[in-house]
């Protein structure tokens, strides 16, 4: 489980460092249409490998409620450093 939580929160970084808004905060420059692309893919193969990691991990319907349950934890976690780390 803790590989599949590793993945979610890189894959939810990428996501958020896809924005141009959140890109420029940390990076002080805006983003090229071919990193944003690679960043959006990044996160959402990152999110869907995250999911089928973990649904192979234990195979039963409680492992879907703890995945949405770390997913939310990475979003706050990922939003908390952004307006920590913003400049």
């Amino acid at each position: 489980m803790l590989i599949s939580y590793t993945i979610q929160l890189m894959a939810i970084v990428c996501l958020s460092l896809a924005m141009n808004k959140h890109f420029k905060g940390c990076f002080s420059q805006p983003i090229t249409t071919i990193g944003e692309r690679i960043f959006t893919w990044l996160g959402w193969s990152g999110v869907l490998i995250s999911l089928v990691i973990a649904t192979q991990l234990l195979p039963s319907s409680i492992i879907l409620v703890y995945w949405s349950l770390w997913l939310g934890t990475n979003i706050l976690l990922v939003s908390l450093s952004l307006a920590l780390f913003k400049r």
